[in-house]
């Protein structure tokens, strides 16, 4: 549960952390317990919020991850806009949609930042097309 944002920056620092111990702990980078874990394996979050929050809180939990795993972490963040109307989201989800396997598998860090549903759909066409084309491996 995230505190009121009225409170400014303390507030939101809280918030930050509540959400990436949420996020280490779903990713099992920490255990219930509350230590931290090594885990194995490269790191690859996709976080989509309507909040800098969700975003500051994966690139915290990617950075830790890499970190502890001596491995690179791939970090992509996408926020939607705050109190969008339900025509805005409607257009924002469908961006999504159309985007998200190219967005998905994109193996550098991306961080999108939408003002309106049609910003968010220019910047995801624009790192779709800059995403790698895989070829099946028995065509390679």
């Amino acid at each position: 549960r995230l505190l009121p944002q009225d409170g400014g920056e303390d507030h939101e620092d809280s918030n930050v952390n509540l959400k990436r111990n949420a996020m280490m702990e779903f990713l099992q980078l920490k255990n219930g317990a509350g230590s931290v874990s090594q885990g194995e394996g490269i790191i690859n979050v996709l976080s989509i919020g309507d909040s800098p929050v969700e975003q500051e809180a994966t690139q915290e939990v990617v950075a830790i991850a890499t970190a502890l795993r001596d491995q690179p972490g791939v970090c992509k963040t996408v926020k939607l806009m705050a109190d969008p109307s339900l025509k805005q989201l409607s257009d924002e989800l469908e961006a999504l949609l159309q985007h998200l396997p190219a967005l998905a598998s994109f193996s550098e860090a991306v961080e999108l930042v939408a003002e309106t549903p049609e910003d968010l759909r220019v910047q995801l066409t624009r790192r779709a097309s800059e995403a790698p084309v895989k070829v099946p491996e028995n065509l390679s």
